[in-house]
């Protein structure tokens, strides 16, 4: 009973954070009602014939292989035990929970796509990226990546806000839940400290980050470090034939690093045995096309310099490339690929709407009389850029000469840095960026 109760408290907790979010509550609402759809396949398909590693974590079954994990499984089980112990008696009861985390992971990421998908048609790439059925499946429920996708999003908030206290606790957990991960948003993190935008408190900022790395990696995983990266090396190997001819019947060994890293990223190439992993291949397929969209910007477009100064970019750029080149080398079935690219997913979408975000942009408009255009202002609002002035030039300047006047307001979305005004042509050229 009080389990059920703490349920439901958890659930209204998060319809009013949602009705909190104005501008995306909608579409948070609908998430919220998909996520936990998935949160009940979760637990009929981990409840099923073969029980998987969540039943593990709730009970003890699975204990002939679970001691291998040292901290990493046994991590799960202390926190499962603690919801437990507060209530929470029912396996659905604590997988709610988990997929409530996971949840909170996911909006908080959704917050960032949305604040950067300025136009109708990266609105709707950013709605169906957030709908991708692996993502919700993996962070649905009892299990490691539901945690993972929680600090994750977690993190990216705190380095939007400058939050040092959230960004630690999450830098915490994701270490003792999954290291390589926690180690690499914690590196991440330093590096879009040091490459973004200031900040009052960056000093300390930076201090205690590095003074986490060292007491993190030399005192709480101490001299076992590589007895449990070699154990877990022992640990996959004894497992790729139940991960590969479980999930599609490959294998990865002997592959070179950069195809291991192609497929661990995008997958398109094969035709998968089992048809629900075919999901995964068409959210790989829209991947892949981010990423050509992202090299053919950077090679086409100008950028905005300020990019380099969003922490945010720093921070999801480094942990995709860094997490690629980790999964790449360590991962050798598809088994525990499709989970733990979860994050590669929400990491390059960040990187892909920022970007495009940044993108220096120049709107060209004709007027027929001399003086400031009506149609030009409602141009502009029909592209959702609102005046709050007029921009001001010189009425007595040569009308063959081209003047260039500088214009000190700011848009909701854009800014105007430049007007040229060529009254000889009868043209006015406005140039724009975005915020």
């Amino acid at each position: 009973m009080i389990g059920l109760l703490l349920c439901i408290l958890v659930g209204i907790l998060l319809l009013v954070w949602i009705y909190q979010k104005k501008e995306i509550s909608r579409i948070l609402v609908f998430l919220l009602g998909y996520h936990f759809l998935f949160c009940a396949a979760f637990i009929y398909v981990s409840s099923g014939p073969m029980p998987s590693d969540a039943i593990g974590y709730f009970s003890s079954a699975s204990e002939e292989w679970r001691h291998k994990r040292h901290f990493m499984g046994q991590s799960i089980v202390w926190f499962t035990r603690q919801l437990i112990s507060l209530g929470f008696r029912d396996y659905w009861q604590v997988s709610f929970v988990y997929a409530a985390l996971g949840f909170l992971g996911i909006a908080w990421t959704s917050e960032i796509l949305f604040k950067y998908a300025t136009t109708r048609g990266e609105r709707r790439l950013a709605t169906l990226i957030l709908f991708f059925p692996n993502i919700h499946f993996w962070s649905s429920g009892i299990g490691k990546d539901s945690l993972v996708v929680f600090t994750f999003g977690l993190i990216v908030i705190s380095l939007t806000k400058s939050r040092f206290l959230p960004w630690l606790f999450s830098i915490i957990l994701t270490t003792v839940v999954r290291p390589h991960f926690g180690i690499t948003m914690a590196f991440a993190s330093i590096a879009s400290t040091l490459l973004g935008r200031s900040s009052s408190s960056r000093k300390n900022f930076i201090l205690t980050t590095t003074l986490l790395l060292l007491v993190g990696i030399f005192t709480i995983v101490g001299d076992n470090l590589m007895n449990i990266a070699s154990e877990q090396l022992q640990f996959l190997d004894e497992r790729t034939s139940v991960m590969t001819l479980g999930a599609l019947g490959h294998s990865f060994v002997g592959f070179p690093l950069i195809i291991r890293i192609f497929i661990l990223t995008f997958y398109p190439l094969v035709i998968p045995s089992n048809p629900i992993i075919m999901i995964v291949v068409l959210e790989n397929l829209v991947c892949l096309f981010m990423i050509l969209a992202i090299f053919r910007t950077i090679l086409t477009r100008s950028i905005e310099p300020r990019i380099l100064d969003d922490r945010v970019f720093i921070f999801s750029l480094s942990t995709f490339v860094i997490l690629s080149i980790i999964l790449g080398k360590a991962i050798y079935g598809v088994g525990l690929l499709i989970r733990q690219e979860v994050i590669l997913v929400l990491s390059l979408s960040i990187i892909y709407f920022i970007l495009h975000a940044n993108l220096k942009i120049r709107v060209f408009i004709s007027s027929g009389n001399n003086k400031y255009p009506a149609n030009t202002t409602a141009f502009l609002q029909s592209q959702g850029i609102q005046l709050k002035e007029r921009p001001c030039y010189d009425k007595k300047s040569n009308a063959r000469n081209l003047q260039q006047h500088p214009v000190k307001y700011i848009t909701p979305k854009w800014i105007v840095n430049r007007v040229t005004i060529d009254m000889h042509r009868k043209k006015i050229r406005i140039y724009i960026k975005r915020r």
